[in-house]
């Protein structure tokens, strides 16, 4: 009994099988439409949070993953998740000119016909696709003063110390952005020096 139950099942599709001899199989192919690029700001400076919004159709099965490449050394965070959501969040660190562009992993399934004439379907493989090339511009924007890590326009001794700490390798020393001044999350001399000079000579006036 079963055995029967089982055998009915899989003939109605319900349970997925290999294929057998005598077996008509073939992949239902998927298809990825690229449809362009949103970014936000229109023209983002250093400093800024940049959305990049991808316009992508998707006709396929089901989707593993998505990605955007090109992003370094311009935009820093997050640059890959699973499924459909095309949106990624990041911050423009440096200025310059990159292209980016999304891949896309979609998975397929695939459709049986067996020699009974009963129709199953099972998973298929998986491909990925990747969109046109993107220009994405960073303009270099204000830069804050010189080790200024509380944006009061004052260089302290305190960040001075913070700053020093962070280059001897204390880890739980956060580096801020006045104090990286090339965004490359790490501290060297001249860094630190301009800092020294701007504790000592004063900021210049806010904009």
């Amino acid at each position: 009994m079963i055995i029967l139950l089982l055998v009915l099942l899989a003939a109605a599709g319900v349970i997925p099988q290999p294929a057998i001899a005598g077996t008509d199989c073939f992949e239902i192919s998927g298809n990825v439409i690229f449809q362009g690029l949103v970014v936000t700001p229109a023209t983002p400076s250093v400093g800024d949070q940049v959305t990049l919004q991808f316009d992508v159709g998707f006709q396929v099965y089901s989707v593993g993953s998505v990605r955007v490449n090109g992003t370094d050394p311009l935009l820093d965070g997050e640059t890959s998740h699973s499924g459909r959501d095309t949106s990624f969040q990041l911050a423009a660190v440096a200025p310059g000119m990159t292209m980016v562009q999304l891949s896309v992993t979609y998975g397929t399934e695939i459709q049986c016909m067996d020699s009974y004439g009963h129709r199953y379907f099972q998973e298929g493989p998986d491909h990925t696709v990747t969109s046109p090339a993107y220009a994405i511009t960073i303009a270099p924007g204000a830069l804050s003063c010189a080790g200024d890590c509380d944006g009061n326009n004052d260089v302290t001794i305190d960040e001075l110390t913070r700053g020093v700490a962070f280059a001897l390798g204390d880890d739980s020393v956060e580096l801020c952005d006045a104090l990286d001044r090339d965004h490359d999350h790490t501290l060297v001399i001249a860094e630190l020096i301009a800092a020294v000079d701007a504790s000592l000579s004063g900021c210049p006036p806010s904009p």
